[in-house]
């Protein structure tokens, strides 16, 4: 085992063995149910890789913002798709369509949607438009990346489903007018 393992081996031990000293009762339990589904999977490296990335401070805030039955999820989601879904849920002004969104979508566009949430003042306009249509803006936005929410937030539910069926091609060329298109 390496130092770095060892290191977050220890770290995550010792928060879950005195979560007090670190973390509010929200925090310890996110860190309980982030380690769980890593020992479920055998996740080592990916517990060291989420203990190197997220600090104290964003698992505090995201935990206190999840509440009791969302930490689980939160949990799950982070242990299967990386830091980003911390990120993302901290980035987004509402926390719990959010996490419906991210549920909603099928497994291999979580990591991409979240690393989209998670992009600063970008992803929380991506995280209000998701907000508003659900996983719609999500599902568009992976497909069309940097494009895809916005015709979500300019057409709607609409916008979302004529996003789907573009190519990329088509979808730059009908972004370029889309003020014109929702007015």
């Amino acid at each position: 085992m390496t130092t770095s393992k060892v290191s977050a081996t220890v770290i995550l031990a010792g928060l879950l063995i005195s979560p007090n000293t670190a973390f509010a009762s929200a925090g310890s339990t996110l860190i309980k149910a982030i380690t769980k589904q890593f020992a479920q999977e055998g996740g080592e490296e990916a517990a060291t890789k989420i203990s190197k990335e997220v600090g104290e401070e964003l698992f505090e805030r995201v935990a206190t913002k999840a509440g009791g039955e969302s930490l689980e999820k939160v949990g799950v989601l982070t242990a299967k798709h990386g830091p980003d879904v911390i990120r993302a849920l901290d980035n987004s002004p509402a926390f719990k369509p959010i996490l419906a969104a991210l549920d909603e979508l099928p497994p291999e566009m979580v990591g991409k949607a979240a690393a989209r949430l998670a992009a600063g003042p970008q992803g929380k306009e991506l995280a209000e438009t998701t907000a508003r249509f659900c996983a719609t803006a999500l599902r568009s936005e992976v497909r069309h990346p940097g494009i895809g929410g916005k015709f979500v937030k300019a057409l709607g539910g609409d916008g979302g489903s004529l996003c789907e069926r573009l190519t990329t091609d088509q979808a730059v060329a009908v972004v370029r007018h889309l003020d014109e298109i929702a007015s």
